[in-house]
């Protein structure tokens, strides 16, 4: 009996030093990496998380500093860094193609006007 408080006394002696000897980011970044190897992939974005999304992105804007970490923490924790990087990518990609499909829209109604008036009584 005595034998197992020694060795359990010496064991919590170790993990207390090893804690001391990292430093809060390392345990941090040790705990993120556990959490995100294990964890199952979240599925679609609520309504809410997209919400929670626009408004932490108006607050960290591009740029910052770990934005993408920071965005995630304050969505409360959900989603993960990757995660909306991920979505945040997708987002903009979108964004881009909207703007160039009514870019092509518009060149294309305007070739279109160009080629079709007609000279009036007086142009012609």
């Amino acid at each position: 009996m005595v034998q197992l408080k020694e060795k359990f006394d010496d064991e919590a002696a170790d993990l207390e030093k090893a804690a001391k000897g990292s430093t809060a980011d390392t345990r941090k970044a040790e705990a993120t990496d556990h959490y995100n190897k294990d964890r199952e992939p979240k599925g679609p974005w609520s309504t809410k998380e997209e919400r929670q999304l626009g408004k932490a992105l108006e607050m960290f804007f591009a740029g910052t500093v770990d934005r993408y970490e920071q965005i995630a923490t304050c969505m409360g924790g959900g989603r993960t860094a990757e995660d909306v990087k991920e979505k945040v990518q997708g987002i903009q990609a979108k964004e881009r193609a909207e703007r160039a499909k009514h870019e092509e829209g518009a060149s294309a109604s305007d070739d279109h006007l160009a080629g079709t008036s007609k000279p009036t009584g007086r142009d012609a």
